[in-house]
């Protein structure tokens, strides 16, 4: 079992009863490794035709690696708007990385 984040480290899961409150947080203690965004990428092949995204809160980390993003095809992302994000801010990021954005469907909670 391995996370995939923006860098190698270790991680801790913090597992809640609603999935989407579940968390993990870097710590030397631990006990899930923890790989880069592009070391994923480089164990499959160096692309993939789709990145289907889904890691509550974690991909405003993994949108800072914008060269890996150029080895993905295909993005199905479900996106957090975590720590003051905005909708239009994850549409810019995500054409930013060079995607052309199909649909959006904002729900806000």
């Amino acid at each position: 079992m391995e996370a995939v984040g923006c860098r190698d480290c270790k991680v801790v899961l913090d597992i809640r009863e609603v999935s989407g409150k579940t968390r993990s947080t870097v710590s030397e203690s631990g006990e899930i490794p923890m790989v880069s965004f592009r070391r994923a990428m480089e164990r499959i092949g160096g692309s993939v035709d789709l990145a289907k995204v889904d890691c509550e809160g974690g991909e405003w980390l993994l949108f800072e690696d914008r060269d890996t993003w150029q080895l993905v095809e295909n993005l199905s992302l479900e996106y957090h708007l975590w720590s003051g994000h905005t909708h239009a801010e994850t549409r810019q990021i995500i054409e930013n990385l060079g995607f052309r954005l199909g649909n959006q469907i904002p729900i806000d909670k």
